[in-house]
């Protein structure tokens, strides 16, 4: 007697549409690792554009995962297809949350020429004072007082885009209008008295001088030799890295979009039944007829008949008694297609939680209680509504007691008592499927 490891096991054609569910995530995460090390390789604000152990493992981390999660035991279809999909989802947010966290490389640009000469410019004062720095691309700062008190400061910047910069930050700051006297060029401060303040960028040089009126500081600066400024000119990409923003509001819309196609996907693929092997397939009057049949009084779900939909029959079946809580199945005969597509909506109005997800307000229908915390007082009374798309399964669908006839079904009451929601649909599967058509739930899409 031998018994089937679950490797070995042959996948039923249920199972297909949820393993390539899996490889489709996989070749998804695969793609968006690439694209982040592609970025990290070629982009010249993170890590220089050197890349090391560490960045190729953490990228190819993520196809890894997807991958061990692709040879799982398809067995359980729902738990395999809830765990893919919480890896496609989470796995590139934490990527991309990683790539942003790397550190910028230190700033290797080479400094813009000087345009003054700091030894002619301090050159007879009484006071001279320096000071280097490194830090908001200053590489030095130089100040000299004269007999007659004016002053002058050079701050020398590592481009003329720093020091524009700089410059314009400053007139944001202080009340200053632009000064074009007597050759030069720059920016006067206003509300200073009869001081007279003189802010003039060269190049990557920003001068201010400050004396007692405008002609001592003219004279002042002629007897210095400082030229005229020239036109400014600030390179901003010699100094200001590539911003990383646009990578990451692409790569994170691309994500949402590819997430949400891949669950569209998903759930139209993996939710299909296809009609049972060998079974006759019955007219859209003889199905019709069955699936009525099912709804007879005191059975466990009712099934009435509405509006049809550009000619197709439509029935909606009504699987809850509760006067609280409504789960509505409308399933559309296509005989064009020879399949049933099945829209499911499930309601809670006004009722008292039931378990823990409810009271934490978790989605309806749904395994993903668990990622919704419990920061917050517990709901009193629940007012909800969902769609979703129930993945059958087999071997309950293969259990189904249901005899067919010309124009009814016969289900044993014993059975029928037991049903939930979930039975109500597999019977409802079964019912379809051995009468020759395919059974096919949507998410989107209209109902009638």
């Amino acid at each position: 007697m031998s018994r089937s490891t679950p490797s070995s096991r042959p996948l039923s054609s249920q199972h297909v549409p949820v393993r390539r569910l899996g490889m489709a995530c996989c070749a998804y995460l695969l793609a968006f690792a690439a694209a982040v090390l592609a970025w990290l390789a070629l982009g010249d604000t993170v890590l220089g554009g050197r890349l090391d152990a560490e960045t190729y493992g953490a990228c190819a981390l993520l196809p890894l995962a997807g991958l061990a999660l692709l040879w799982r035991d398809v067995g359980d279809a729902r738990r395999y297809t809830l765990h893919m999909l919480a890896a496609t989802l989470a796995g590139p947010i934490v990527l991309l949350f990683w790539a942003g966290s790397l550190d910028h490389p230190a700033d290797t640009t080479t400094p813009g020429r000087p345009v003054l000469d700091a030894e002619q410019l301090v050159r007879g004062a009484a006071d001279v004072q320096d000071e280097r720095l490194q830090a908001g691309g200053i590489v030095l700062v130089r100040a000299a007082r004269f007999d007659d008190g004016t002053e002058l400061r050079l701050t020398r910047f590592i481009d003329a885009y720093a020091a524009a910069r700089y410059a314009t930050l400053l007139a944001q700051g202080m009340p200053s209008e632009p000064f074009t006297d007597a050759g030069r060029q720059g920016r006067r401060l206003v509300g200073v008295g009869p001081t007279f303040v003189l802010i003039e960028q060269h190049g990557p040089d920003l001068l201010d001088l400050r004396a007692r009126d405008m002609a001592s500081g003219l004279a002042r600066l002629a007897a210095q030799q400082v030229p005229a400024p020239a036109a400014p000119q600030g390179d901003r990409s010699a100094s200001e890295p590539t911003p990383q923003w646009p990578f990451f509001a692409a790569m994170a819309l691309a994500h949402a979009l590819a997430f949400l196609g891949l669950l569209a996907w998903g759930s139209h693929h993996t939710t299909r039944v296809p009609a049972r092997r060998g079974a006759p397939v019955a007219t859209p009057e003889q199905l019709r007829a069955r699936l009525l049949s099912l709804g007879r009084p005191g059975g466990p779900f009712d099934i009435s008949e509405a509006a049809t939909a550009e000619g197709a029959p439509l029935l909606r079946v009504e699987a809850s008694h509760d006067p609280h809580r409504s789960h509505q199945i409308t399933l559309r005969l296509d005989a064009a297609r020879g399949c049933v597509h099945v829209h499911e909506t499930l309601r809670v109005n006004g009722d008292a939680p039931r378990d823990d997800d409810e009271a934490r307000m978790a989605p309806i229908g749904g395994e993903w209680g668990d990622w919704h915390g419990a920061a917050g007082p517990d709901a009193q009374y629940v007012w909800t509504s969902a769609w979703q798309a129930t993945l059958i399964d087999s071997h309950r669908l293969q259990a189904v007691p249901l005899m067919l006839h010309a124009h009814h079904a016969e289900l044993p009451r014993r059975h029928a008592a037991t049903l939930d929601g979930e039975g109500v649909l597999t019977v409802l599967c079964a019912l379809v499927t051995r009468s020759g058509w395919h059974w096919q739930p949507r998410l989107w899409g209209r109902q009638a």
